[in-house]
């Protein structure tokens, strides 16, 4: 397989991916990520804001806003540790 083919493979994995999650979010109502954040609460419990991050493999600011729509809707609950304020703990709502 010469390079170009090579190329045309990933685009078409690319494509495919994109359609992919695009159906996927369509009828769960949630973007992979969320649903993967409700996911690991769900199977684990309530944890670190950081460990989401760590867990999912994004920036601290991707979690942050995945969280707020998540929060927005009633899905989660975020508490400031009051032993370390810049630590914050996350759970589901049971909504």
């Amino acid at each position: 397989m010469n390079l170009r083919e090579t190329s045309q493979l990933f685009y078409q994995l690319k494509l495919a991916n994109q359609e992919m999650t695009s159906k996927f979010e369509k009828e769960t109502g949630f973007s992979l990520t969320r649903y993967e954040l409700l996911q690991f609460l769900k199977e684990n419990g309530s944890c670190l804001q950081s460990a989401l991050q760590e867990v999912l493999k994004i920036d601290s600011a991707a979690v942050t806003r995945h969280l707020k729509v998540l929060e927005e809707k009633n899905y989660v609950l975020r508490k400031r540790n009051p032993d370390n304020h810049r630590e914050v703990f996350v759970q589901l709502t049971g909504t």
